[in-house]
């Protein structure tokens, strides 16, 4: 397997990972469109004294970029990291039809391989983390034909309540 396919697949569990944890559900679309994971919530109801689940039926893409700390440039509380403008203008275009919310993950890694992934007696370590970002409501496509440069805010880092968080930024009335 290709280091860019490791890339890939270590950040895809990495966020699924912390969406299962919180009890979302994920699924990767047949046909790659721009985007790589979709993320849907259940929600609960009593019947009888009996629980049962359902989906929300809200759902939540994702664009999933991985690269290594030599791909990024830490700076102003943040990074940046330069995205291909199809994929920037893609987010653009998502935003400004009031679809289903695509939002960009950036996962970084170490540059040195070897401590991608380790495996302990009491815990698997995957290094390293993930950012999100959502374009702006005043932003606009750019006429870049190779990259779009972004900026990636420190308190746009992943968390255990990532999931819980952005589900309650598009969908607030629903989120418990």
């Amino acid at each position: 397997m290709t280091e860019e396919l490791i890339k890939e697949y270590l950040s895809r569990h990495y966020i699924e990972i912390i969406g299962n944890y919180k009890g979302y559900k994920f699924s990767k679309p047949e046909l790659d469109s721009g985007v790589d994971l979709s993320a849907t919530r259940e929600v609960q109801y009593e019947v009888e004294n009996s629980t049962h689940y359902v989906d929300s039926g809200d759902s939540i893409e994702f664009q999933i970029k991985a690269t290594t700390d030599n791909g990024i440039e830490n700076r102003d509380n943040g990074f940046y990291y330069d995205l291909k403008a199809k994929n920037f203008n893609d987010l653009v275009i998502r935003k400004n039809r009031g679809v289903i919310p695509l939002v960009l993950i950036v996962f970084v890694l170490p540059i040195d391989t070897q401590e991608w992934v380790n495996v302990g007696d009491a815990a698997l370590l995957l290094k390293k983390y993930a950012f999100w970002y959502y374009p702006e409501d005043d932003i606009e496509l750019t006429g870049n034909v190779s990259t779009k440069r972004i900026f990636m805010p420190n308190n746009n880092k992943l968390d255990i309540d990532f999931f819980n968080c952005i589900f309650q930024r598009f969908f607030p009335e629903d989120v418990v």
